[in-house]
């Protein structure tokens, strides 16, 4: 099934316009409330008063009013320990104070959506729980937590790159030098790589060798594609090469933190011991993936899925493309040692996504309000200019980049057109 694209919200059909409305109006106020709960003083109790008016005014020691009772807001969103079990509730609410400690869960948002329109990366959780907001909002902030502290995407992955993992597995210098010399192994062996586009635009995973390789996939994602296709090739498959810990944490991440992102997953060429294999795999799905997974064989299989010029000739296609892993070049990094600059897009970034909450918040009540709706669009617009500019200070350049092919959607505001912005620009 095919989803929305990449769009701001008003480009949307009046239904998706709802939805997310639905979807920003609860964002805000976990947010909002949670500021208040976490940075708010509490007012000093009865006791600390009648201690405390000895040396002054009661006025000037009363302070701020109370902050918002979590609990009552944990309810209305549908959070709370009766909503999802105590347990998971009091997991979420450690998650949302650990990365509320110094941004806003909107800034977080924003930031993690990197080129693509906020509108579509929340929508993305919205659809993958059905239209639920408490499900919604407890896999927005799990995939939220995941990926700036647990996989540490951003400060680890993306910024050091390929370079900083040639330069840890040959000098020795970083904590895992082999997890760096791995990490490389895999890189140039290609036992997975990004090339072409299937039938409806989306790029094409190879998959043979994930996290790096995701993020890569999701600055290829345009405002007319938001899904990818993955090809396994399973040619020359045997039950020893099969790893279980990699489908599932494949599938998982995909599942958790990515979710509405697989358009298709072609497997292709499995021989029949795979089908035993298929079963227990197809067990760890969720149904809405599970789905998603088509079985092909040769050409004529995958020819229903990719056009024969974007298919490779190792996978029987017409495209005579062979894999070839380019080492990187000296300086093509240097941007990441340019703090000024850096800072001074981040600056604009933080003052657009403010922008974004005040027109947002302006917005809400008033989803017809045709100018209103305009004007969020081109802040949307310019989030998403702001990130092309943003990302060779931020992101340390890839074999993709290399080669030309990594491309990041961005904006001309003149014309309100979008045109293909290269990253290694």
């Amino acid at each position: 099934m095919e989803h929305e694209n990449s769009r701001p919200a008003d480009s949307y059909p009046s239904e998706q316009q709802k939805r997310a409305a639905d979807i920003w109006q609860a964002i805000f106020k976990l947010q909002t409330s949670f500021s208040e709960y976490l940075y708010t003083p509490m007012r000093p109790s009865e006791g600390e008063k009648q201690h405390q008016v000895c040396n002054g005014s009661e006025t000037d020691i009363i302070g701020p009013p109370q902050p918002t009772n979590i609990t009552t807001v944990l309810e209305e969103l549908e959070i709370s320990p009766k909503h999802i079990g105590s347990d998971e509730s009091a997991n979420l609410v450690s998650k949302i104070r650990r990365l509320l400690d110094n941004r806003s869960l909107t800034e977080l948002i924003v930031n993690t959506a990197k080129h693509e329109s906020p509108d579509s990366f929340v929508l993305r959780y919205f659809r993958a729980r059905k239209w639920e907001i408490g499900r919604t909002l407890c896999m927005l902030i799990a995939a939220l937590h995941w990926y700036h502290f647990e996989a540490n995407v951003e400060g680890d992955i993306l910024k050091n790159g390929e370079e900083v993992a040639i330069r840890d597995s040959e000098k020795g210098i970083c904590l895992d030098p082999k997890l760096a010399s791995d990490f490389m192994k895999q890189v140039r062996m290609g036992k997975s790589f990004l090339h072409g586009r299937d039938k409806d635009g989306r790029p094409i995973c190879i998959e043979r060798y994930t996290l790096y390789l995701i993020e890569n996939i999701r600055l290829m994602l345009t405002t007319s594609t938001e899904t990818i296709t993955i090809v396994y090739d399973m040619t020359g498959f045997s039950i020893a090469n099969m790893d279980y810990n990699f489908v599932k944490y494949s599938t998982n991440i995909f599942e958790a933190n990515y979710p509405e992102t697989l358009g298709y997953i072609l497997i292709h060429n499995a021989p029949w011991v795979f089908q035993g294999i298929w079963r227990l795999i197809r067990g760890w799905l969720d149904p809405a993936v599970a789905n998603k997974v088509r079985f092909t064989t040769g050409r004529k299989g995958l020819e229903k899925f990719i056009a024969p010029e974007n298919l490779v000739k190792e996978l029987g296609g017409d495209d005579d493309w062979t894999y070839r892993y380019e080492e990187p070049i000296s300086g093509e990094n240097e941007r990441l040692t340019d703090a000024a600059t850096r800072d001074s897009l981040l600056l604009e970034r933080e003052t657009l996504t403010k922008q974004f909450v005040s027109i947002s918040n302006a917005w809400l009540k008033a989803l017809d309000h045709a100018e209103l709706m305009s004007n969020r669009s081109i802040v949307i617009g310019q989030l998403r200019s702001n990130y092309a500019k943003l990302d060779p200070y931020i992101r340390s350049r890839s074999l993709y980049d290399r080669q030309g092919t990594l491309v990041i959607a961005d904006v001309d505001l003149s014309t309100g057109n979008t045109d293909e912005k290269k990253a290694s620009s």
